[in-house]
C-alpha cells in the first residue's frame, strides 16, 4: 500500500491516523524517543502531539506523570510487556489515574528490539486497557506471522513479509506498522461518498479480508451500511459536516450480517485531496467495536433494566415519561400514568419465600403486558410497585379500560408450588396535563391515587383528584403525630359485640383500637394502622392493646359479666417478634385472666408465613390455651389446609361475601361451602359485617351461629357497652376519657 501512495499521501494519511486513532498510542525508539503518536495519547498528559514527537517520552511527560516512564521502559526492554498505573496531574493540579502498557517490537528472525509500543487507558481490565492491548497484540502477531502465500505489494489487505518489512525504508515500515496498530481497516470514499477502498487484516476469515467481505462495504455509503442506528436528523448533520470538509470522529455504525448477528463499527475520517489540491473524497480508519458495544449494552441493561422482570427500572421509566410528556406537548394528546401496587405480595413473599414472590412478580408482568399496546411502557419501581405509561391518548377514557383489564389479570390465581394464591392490585391513575405537567408530579399524583384505592378496600382503580392531595397531606401529619401517640396516652379501646345469630344474646366482643389526636380528632384504624406498621411501632401499640383488653376483661369478670370470648387483633409483624408469645403469657399471668376466653385474630396472610419464629409463636399461644381466629377469611389465601395445619379455632367470614348474600349466587355458594367444611372440621365460623335481617337469616340457615355487625351494634366504648347490655356496670376509666 505504501508504494501506491507517494510520500506526501503517506504523510497525509499518517497524520489522519494520528488524529483519528481509537486508542491513545505511541511508538518510541528503544531509548524512549517518540517517533509517532496519536493526538489522544498526547492529550492524556495535557500536551500537543508536537510536544511529544522526537522527544524522549520520560522527558516530555516527566513533570506531570508519577511514576516516570524510565523504569517501566527499561523493564519492558528486558522482560517484555509491562503494565503500570500512573497519576497524571493536569494544569489545575487535579490528579487523574491512567493505566499504561509498554510492549517491545522485535525484528523478525533476529529478535532484536526495534522499538516500543505504548498504550494508555483510563480503566484497566476488560473495559479499558485490555481491548487496546489486545488489538495491538493481534496486529503484531499478524505481522510476525507473515502474509499468506502469493501475497505481495499488489494484494490488498495483506502485509509484507516481516523480513522484507525489517529491510524496507524505515519511514515506510513505520507507516505500515502504525496503520496496522491504529485500526482494523483503512478506507477511502470518492467525492460522492461511495466507499471504493477497504484494507486491513481484520475480516471474516483467518487470512483477513475476502471478496465477499469487501462487497458488503464497497460501492455504498456509511449511511447505507448502517442499520437504523442514527436518525435522519443525525445523518443530515453528518452530511453537512462533510460538505464543509470537516473531519468526523467515532461515528458508530451497526451492520446486520447474514447470520443475523450484528457488527458494530467505529468510523473516523478526514477529507483527502488530489495532487492538484482538489477534493477527492474522504479517507479514514474503522474499528470493529462489537465486543465493546455489547459489553456497554450489558452494562446499560444492568443500569436501566430490572434484573428479575427485565422491565425498565425507575430511572428508565422516568426518562420515558419525560419523553412522552415532551411529545404530548406538541401533539396536544393525553398521557395516563398508572401506579400499581400488588395488594397481598408481602404476605406471600414473607410466608412462602422469595422464590414465590419472584414467581408472582414475573407472572403479573406477563399478564399485565398482554393488556398494553406496543407503544405503552410498564416498569418496575421497586418491590411490588409498577408504573405504566399510556402515551398518545385522545382523552382519558381508554385508560379506564386498560386499568380494569390489568386489575382483572391481577385477580387471577397464580399457582405456587401447586397451591393457588390470589394477589390483586390497587391502581392509581393520573392524567397529563390535567393532574400534572412534569413526570415527577404525575407519578406523585398516581401514587396518591393508588393509596386511596387501598384505603377504599383494595383491588380497585382510583383516578386522582385534588381532594386526595389534601388527604395525603393529612396522612403525613398523622404519621408525624403517631410516633408520640402512645406516650401521650391518645389511644383508647372500643368493643364490638359478638352475638348469637338466633337469639341475639351476647357471646363476646372484638377489641378495636381508636386514636384521639391531641387536636381532639378521632382517627380510624384504617388511617393509622398501616402507617404504624410501616414505621415499625405497631409492636408497642399491639402489646398495649393486649394489656388494656385483658385488664378490661378482668374488670368485667369482677362485675359479673362473663364473656365467652374477647377477640384481639394481632399484626403479622408482632408474630415475627421472637418474644411475642412470651409477652402474651406474661400479661395473662400478671393480670390473672382465663386464657381460654382470649382469642387472637390474625389476618389471612399469616397462613402463608412458614417462618420459624411465626410458627413457634403460634404453637406457644395454642399451648397457653388462647384461641386462634383467622380474620377476613376468603379475601386472598383461602386454603383450609393452612387452617388445619396451625390448629385455628375460628374463621371470620369477610364482610365482602356477607354483604352480598343472599342475592349474589357466587358469594352465597362460597359462604355455604366454607360453613359446611368448617363444620366437618370442628371449626367455628363468625360472620363479620352483618347489617341486614336477610343476611342474618341466610347465615342462620347455613348453620353459621355467631356474627357481628351494625345490625346489632357498631363498636362501643366501655360506657356504651355497659348501657347496651343489662347487668353491666360502668367500668373505671382505663384510658383517656371516652368520647
Amino acid at each position: 500500500m505504501s508504494a501506491a501512495l507517494g510520500p506526501e499521501g503517506r504523510a497525509q494519511l499518517l497524520e489522519s491516523f494520528a488524529e483519528l486513532s481509537a486508542y491513545p498510542w505511541a511508538y518510541a525508539d528503544t531509548d524512549g524517543t517518540v517517533r509517532e503518536c496519536s493526538f489522544s495519547f498526547a492529550e492524556c498528559f495535557g500536551l500537543a502531539r508536537a510536544d511529544l514527537l522526537n522527544r524522549k517520552v520520560h522527558d516530555a511527560v516527566g513533570p506531570v506523570l508519577y511514576p516516570p516512564f524510565t523504569v517501566p521502559l527499561a523493564r519492558a526492554l528486558e522482560n517484555g510487556r509491562v503494565d503500570f498505573e500512573g497519576q497524571v496531574r493536569d494544569a489545575d493540579g487535579a490528579i487523574a489515574r491512567w493505566f499504561f502498557s509498554i510492549m517491545p517490537q522485535a525484528e523478525h528472525g533476529s529478535g532484536r528490539i526495534l522499538g516500543l509500543h505504548l498504550v494508555a487507558a483510563q480503566e484497566s481490565g476488560e473495559q479499558g486497557l485490555e481491548p487496546a492491548v489486545g488489538a495491538i497484540t493481534a496486529r503484531l502477531q499478524a505481522m510476525l506471522a507473515g502474509a499468506p502465500a502469493g501475497a505481495g505489494e499488489g494484494r490488498e489487505g495483506s502485509y509484507k513479509n516481516p523480513q522484507e518489512v525489517s529491510h524496507e525504508n524505515p519511514s515506510d515500515s513505520r507507516f505500515r506498522e502504525l496503520m496496522a496498530l491504529a485500526c482494523d481497516w483503512f478506507w477511502e470514499q470518492d467525492a460522492e461518498g461511495l466507499l471504493n477502498r477497504l484494507e486491513g487484516s481484520h475480516g471474516d476469515s483467518a487470512s483477513g479480508l475476502t471478496g465477499r467481505f469487501r462487497q458488503s462495504f464497497v460501492g455504498r455509503t456509511w449511511q447505507e451500511i448502517d442499520s437504523d442506528t442514527h436518525s435522519k436528523t443525525d445523518w443530515d448533520g453528518y452530511k453537512a459536516s462533510l460538505a464543509q470538509r470537516q473531519p468526523f470522529k467515532h461515528v458508530l455504525i451497526k451492520q446486520h450480517l447474514p447470520d443475523r448477528t450484528e457488527r458494530w463499527i467505529d468510523v473516523s475520517g478526514a477529507a483527502r485531496y488530489g495532487d492538484s489540491g482538489l477534493f477527492a473524497g474522504y479517507h479514514g480508519i474503522a474499528q470493529d467495536v462489537t465486543v465493546r458495544v455489547q459489553a456497554e449494552q450489558q452494562v446499560a441493561q444492568m443500569a436501566f433494566l430490572d434484573p428479575l422482570t427485565r422491565l425498565p427500572n425507575r430511572t428508565l421509566v422516568l426518562d420515558r415519561l419525560r419523553q412522552a410528556i415532551s411529545l404530548s406537548r406538541r401533539s396536544k394528546k393525553s398521557i395516563a400514568v398508572f401506579f400499581i401496587d400488588l395488594d397481598n405480595f408481602k404476605a406471600i413473599n414473607d410466608g412462602l419465600g422469595h422464590h414465590a414472590g419472584d414467581e408472582v412478580l414475573k407472572t403479573f408482568v406477563t399478564r399485565a403486558r398482554s393488556s398494553l399496546r406496543e407503544a405503552d411502557t410498564i416498569g418496575r419501581m421497586g418491590g411490588d410497585e409498577f408504573l405504566t405509561i399510556l402515551p398518545d391518548l385522545p382523552e382519558s377514557r381508554p385508560a379506564i379500560r386498560v386499568a380494569e383489564a390489568i386489575l382483572i389479570k391481577a385477580r387471577e390465581a397464580i399457582l405456587i408450588d401447586g397451591s393457588p394464591v390470589v394477589v390483586g392490585a390497587s391502581i392509581g391513575v393520573a392524567v397529563f396535563p390535567e393532574d400534572g405537567n412534569t413526570a415527577e408530579k404525575l407519578i406523585q399524583c398516581a401514587d396518591i391515587a393508588m393509596y386511596e384505592a387501598k384505603r377504599n378496600g383494595r383491588n380497585r382503580v382510583c383516578f386522582f383528584h385534588d381532594t386526595m392531595q389534601q388527604k395525603a397531606t393529612k396522612r403525613l401529619s398523622i404519621t408525624s403525630d403517631l410516633r408520640q401517640a402512645l406516650s401521650r396516652s391518645e389511644f383508647f379501646l372500643c368493643y364490638q359485640p359478638i352475638v348469637d345469630l338466633g337469639s341475639g344474646a351476647l357471646v363476646g366482643a372484638e377489641t378495636l383500637v381508636r386514636w384521639r389526636r391531641n387536636d381532639a380528632v378521632t382517627v380510624n384504624p384504617d388511617d393509622f394502622i398501616p402507617s404504624a406498621e410501616e414505621l415499625g411501632i405497631i409492636d408497642g401499640i399491639g402489646m398495649w392493646i393486649i394489656e388494656k383488653a385483658c385488664l378490661q376483661l378482668r374488670i368485667w369478670e369482677g362485675l359479673g359479666l362473663n364473656l365467652k370470648r374477647l377477640s384481639i387483633n394481632v399484626s403479622p409483624r408482632q408474630l415475627r417478634q421472637k418474644n411475642f408469645a412470651d409477652e402474651v403469657a406474661r400479661v395473662i399471668a400478671q393480670v390473672g385472666v382465663n386464657p381460654q376466653v382470649l382469642e387472637l385474630e390474625i389476618t389471612e396472610g399469616v397462613l402463608m408465613d412458614s417462618s420459624e419464629t411465626t410458627v413457634q409463636n403460634l404453637n406457644k399461644i395454642r399451648r397457653l390455651g388462647v384461641r386462634l381466629c383467622i380474620d377476613d377469611f376468603g379475601t386472598g389465601f383461602s386454603n383450609l389446609s393452612y387452617v388445619i395445619r396451625h390448629s385455628f379455632d375460628t374463621l371470620k367470614l369477610d364482610r365482602y361475601f356477607v354483604s352480598r348474600i343472599p342475592g349474589d349466587r357466587a358469594s352465597f355458594a362460597i359462604v355455604r361451602s366454607v360453613c359446611a367444611l368448617a363444620k366437618e372440621l370442628g371449626i367455628e365460623v363468625i360472620a363479620e359485617g352483618v347489617e341486614k335481617a336477610e343476611q342474618r337469616e341466610a347465615l342462620a340457615a347455613l348453620e353459621c351461629r355467631i356474627g357481628q355487625g351494625f345490625f346489632w351494634n357498631p363498636p362501643l366504648t366501655v360506657g356504651e357497652f355497659s348501657v347496651q347490655y343489662p347487668g353491666t356496670l360502668p367500668a373505671p376509666r382505663l384510658d383517656i376519657a371516652e368520647p
